[in-house]
């Protein structure tokens, strides 16, 4: 028996840890200020981004800084791809297919930034890691708000809109301004509060829309059911990952110096990649049931 979740339980578990992880992004702990380990000794020098994370650094090879977090990062560009191929045929008979391929997109653009952000520890790289994250939980949200249409509605197109110039306008503000100025900050933690209102707001209605389509028909109701208790689970992981590995960085470090307990590749990018994969699953089970039953579908929110 699939395991049901209120929305309200969803909500409440993911603003507690929300809650945490976002203030440990905006205010960061001294243990991952500054560099670890041999930094001047690799191929990309002195560490220039804000955080440098529970892991030593060129470790394994002078060529990445942070082996584990580095190649753990992949694992989103090959769910991503993976996730298209499943979902293709479904996307060809979709007007709204565009919706879903701008999601999976963004899912490698994270994928290819965390990559290089972990590989290098240099700043430029650790915003390549941070903007596609934004991107991602915006086009979900897009998602989850315009789901119950087949075709936009003209209030949908304007949210659409809105979404597109937040984006825009939060990546030029980043990209124009000095690192450490009021402006540079400030829209950097509006990011960073922007994602976690978002990822909020898509597990909250998605938990809702699992419930309607129980309702409508059962068998895509257990299947959807079980797709997010999946999804939502993997994201509590990742959060507590998260957390853990910032707070108790040098405990975890004096346990496992190189790599096995390293929280962050193996709890955060393991965990979060699955849980997108999950929900947009999920998500394309309940756009399958719309695209089947058109009108008769009524409101899913």
């Amino acid at each position: 028996m699939p395991l049901k979740l209120s929305p309200s339980v969803v909500a409440f578990t993911l603003v507690g840890l929300l809650s945490c992880s976002t203030t440990i992004f905006i205010l960061i702990p001294p243990n991952l200020q500054g560099s670890r380990g041999v930094d001047n000794e690799g191929y990309f020098g002195k560490v220039t981004s804000e955080i440098d994370w529970c892991e030593n650094n060129y470790v394994h090879t002078r060529y990445i800084a942070e082996f584990a977090n580095s190649t753990t990062s992949l694992i989103y560009c090959l769910l991503a791809v993976f996730s298209y191929i499943e979902s293709m045929e479904q996307l060809s008979k979709d007007p709204g297919a565009i919706k879903f391929q701008l999601l999976l997109v963004s899912l490698w653009s994270v994928g290819i930034g965390s990559t290089l952000f972990h590989g290098t520890l240099l700043y430029w790289a650790q915003l390549l890691d941070e903007l596609p994250m934004v991107y991602l939980i915006c086009s979900a949200g897009f998602i989850v708000s315009t789901q119950s249409s087949i075709h936009l509605t003209p209030a949908q197109a304007k949210t659409g809109k809105l979404y597109i110039f937040g984006c825009l306008l939060l990546t030029l503000t980043i990209v124009l301004t000095a690192q450490g100025t009021h402006v540079h900050n400030a829209a950097r933690g509006a990011g960073a509060v922007a994602f976690a209102i978002n990822l909020v707001f898509v597990f909250h209605g998605s938990s809702r829309s699992a419930a309607v389509v129980s309702s409508i028909d059962p068998s895509s109701g257990v299947e959807m059911n079980d797709l997010f208790a999946h999804g939502f689970v993997c994201m509590v992981l990742s959060l507590v990952s998260w957390i853990l590995d910032s707070i108790f960085c040098e405990q975890l470090l004096a346990f496992s110096p190189r790599v096995f307990l390293n929280f962050h590749a193996f709890g955060w990018h393991v965990f979060t990649s699955l849980a997108v994969y999950y929900m947009y699953k999920a998500l394309i089970v309940e756009r399958s049931l719309i695209l089947k039953r058109g009108d008769k579908m009524g409101k899913i929110t």
